[in-house]
């Protein structure tokens, strides 16, 4: 009997552990490696953000000043905006995005105005492989509320 208890509880807790490391995944979102030596990102991203839950849609965009790649990881840093039913915040961004995998991770701080706006948490998924679309879930720390980040790089000539 005892046995039968310990493997459920280690069932459950595999389980769990695999649940929660793909939480922040789309439904559906494959992580592909990036082709050799493609690390340029756009300089700029446009696109949606929702709550789950919630039907109004925000746009969102990133722009972004400081890329490097050291180690399979590229790094950048920039700015970003949101605009939710004509309220517009402007924060701070930093992105990792592992080259072997595709996975994107970013998060965002320093918003310019005082509330309304949580940055507790990260944005986390996949960039495609040509690093032109962007699909990442945001989960909130403390709450563990998610929401859906949808990205298109900028055409460069706009």
């Amino acid at each position: 009997m005892t046995n039968r208890i310990s493997s459920f509880i280690l069932i459950v807790f595999l389980y769990a552990a695999v649940h929660i490391s793909c939480a922040g995944f789309p439904a559906g979102e494959t992580v592909q490696p990036l082709p050799e030596g493609k690390t340029m990102l756009p300089q700029q991203f446009t696109g949606t953000f929702r709550w789950e839950g919630v039907d109004e849609t925000q746009r969102v965009v990133i722009n972004i000043y400081n890329v490097s790649t050291v180690s399979g990881t590229i790094t950048a840093t920039g700015k970003g905006t949101y605009n939710t039913a004509g309220v517009v915040t402007i924060i701070n961004v930093k992105i990792s995005i592992n080259t072997a995998t595709g996975f994107f991770e970013m998060w965002e701080s320093n918003p310019d105005r005082e509330s309304g706006f949580v940055t507790g948490g990260s944005h986390t998924g996949a960039i495609s492989p040509d690093l032109k679309r962007i699909e990442a879930v945001w989960t909130t720390s403390d709450s563990g509320a998610r929401g859906r980040l949808d990205l298109t790089a900028a055409d460069p000539g706009n």
